[in-house]
């Protein structure tokens, strides 16, 4: 079984963070965290009671898969829920994040925190999106395992620092919209002929890159 928490929105609460995190980040993440622990709470707790009617044991159940993931804002939020879920469940789940033009979230503590528990973290970055590169880069640090796409299907993986220092300074605001990430997804996905979601009967807004 597995759940995707799509984060979108924003407000106030509690959380559990190492290091120093943006203020604005976490609180946009406290808004929803409530109904994400309640949630994915309750998600385990049903399958525990089923497995105990079948005379099963908790060992021997797969963890619940859950995948977090985000755009912007969204992205930073998707970054933090990913954390907690970890810490707040541990060997029950097993989380993955995907985030798409996410600015930084903590300082480098928090980074390394991060990626000491949430290996399979995953962090898509459109071409020139000014917002990747804020907060200021000596105070905050980026987390994951970073991929670089444009428009014409060419994709970076863990890009070296010169590589990084031959591309075009990231300074572009349109580069950062949501449907500039789905039309460099979809160019990445032709250049390795593979299915997009349409093939599977599901369209694109070629406009505001959500599904209809």
């Amino acid at each position: 079984m597995y759940l995707i928490c799509t984060i979108c929105s924003e407000g106030d609460g509690d959380g559990v963070f190492v290091g120093q995190v943006h203020s604005g980040f976490s609180r946009a993440y406290k808004h929803v965290r409530p109904f994400i622990v309640h949630t994915i709470r309750e998600i385990l707790e049903d399958e525990e009671k089923i497995e105990d009617r079948g005379h099963g044991s908790y060992r021997s159940r797969e963890p619940l898969m859950i995948y977090c993931t985000g755009h912007s804002l969204g992205g930073a939020m998707a970054t933090l829920c990913a954390l907690e879920l970890v810490h707040e469940f541990g060997e029950r789940v097993q989380v993955q994040m995907y985030n798409f033009g996410s600015p930084r979230v903590g300082d480098h503590m928090f980074a390394y925190y991060y990626g000491e528990r949430v290996p399979y973290s995953f962090r898509m970055v459109y071409d020139r999106d000014i917002i990747t590169t804020i907060p200021k880069l000596f105070v905050y640090k980026h987390i994951g395992l970073e991929i670089i796409v444009d428009s014409i299907g060419n994709f970076i993986v863990d890009p070296t620092w010169v590589e990084k220092v031959m591309m075009d300074s990231r300074s572009s605001v349109r580069d950062h919209l949501m449907i500039s990430y789905v039309r460099g997804i979809e160019a990445t996905m032709t250049q390795l002929n593979i299915s997009g979601p349409e093939s599977n009967g599901v369209h694109i807004d070629p406009n505001t890159g959500l599904h209809t």
